[in-house]
């Protein structure tokens, strides 16, 4: 997850210090666009033949979307302060080594709220459609920001949770292991990018 994150904001910090870059993004919407729906569509494929690929494609799947994400996060970013982003990237790492290490030693078993939590993501994703079509309400984007964090959060102990019980209840091989891995890294890099985007949201009101 680390090395993903890593390579995700080299790329990103590389490509917004280029303003000819985020000017082809803003003039090329359907570009940007076409790298969103690329990178949706590489978690759906990963997620589906993550034990069916062979291990290094599974490998290079992750870093390819940790690049796209790069990309991605390119026009977003340029439009935020240094210090807001960096701000945002500390609060994010800090939140999320809480819940992770909440959700790692924490007896309380979190999976039972799976269904509950899988409810709310879908009814935000579809709030902010509707948000975004229709009412574009800045007050309802932030209050959706601030929900998701928290969401986001809760949800990236239930992921770290339901990981170690995978590993704990299983015998694995070298390969397995490597593929649980590579799974549990997307899975969590994937909650820290959700909470670090809206942060963002939420910190750079006045950029």
């Amino acid at each position: 997850m680390v090395a993903g994150l890593f390579m995700t904001g080299i790329i990103a910090y590389s490509l917004t210090s280029n303003p000819l870059v985020v000017k082809y993004f803003i003039d090329h919407p359907f570009v940007f666009w076409g790298f969103i729906l690329s990178e949706a569509l590489l978690v759906i494929f990963l997620s589906i033949f993550m034990y069916k690929l062979p291990l290094f494609l599974v490998t290079l799947g992750f870093f390819v979307y940790a690049a796209l994400n790069g990309v991605t996060l390119t026009l977003l970013l340029s439009y935020f302060k240094q210090g807001t982003i960096f701000s945002a990237f500390f609060i994010t790492a800090g939140m999320f080594a809480v819940f992770a290490l909440y959700g790692f030693f924490t007896k309380t078993d979190l999976t039972r709220f799976s269904s509950i939590l899988a409810m709310f993501v879908i009814g935000l994703i579809l709030a902010s459609l509707v948000n975004l079509l229709f009412f574009k309400s800045s007050f309802f984007d932030l209050l959706v920001s601030y929900i998701t964090v928290g969401l986001f959060c809760i949800i990236t102990a239930l992921d770290i949770q339901s990981l170690k019980k995978i590993y704990e209840q299983g015998t694995y091989n070298q390969d397995s292991l490597e593929r649980l891995s590579i799974l549990g890294a997307l899975t969590l890099y994937l909650d820290f990018i959700v909470i670090f985007q809206n942060l963002l949201n939420i910190l750079g009101r006045d950029d």
